[in-house]
């Protein structure tokens, strides 16, 4: 599997059919590329940035274990 697909994968039983859009949308807004483009050298980024959006719509808890979970793709 990619590192896309990975993440997407850790990302999916947070965010349920969600994840592809909300994903996409880290890796665009906050990274500037698409998020078929991650590599492992924009994941401590990513995973910023996911945990501090996700905090919005999750426990901060989950967000921080979603953080955990995309950090250790690295």
């Amino acid at each position: 599997m990619s590192l896309y697909e990975n993440v997407l994968a850790e990302m999916k039983p947070y965010l349920g059919k969600r994840a592809e859009a909300f994903l996409e949308r880290q890796c665009k807004s906050h990274l500037k590329i698409s998020s078929q483009e991650l590599t492992a050298d924009q994941i401590t980024e990513l995973a910023r940035w996911v945990k501090i959006s996700a905090s919005l719509i999750l426990s901060e808890e989950d967000a921080e274990v979603l953080y955990q979970k995309i950090i250790s793709l690295k």
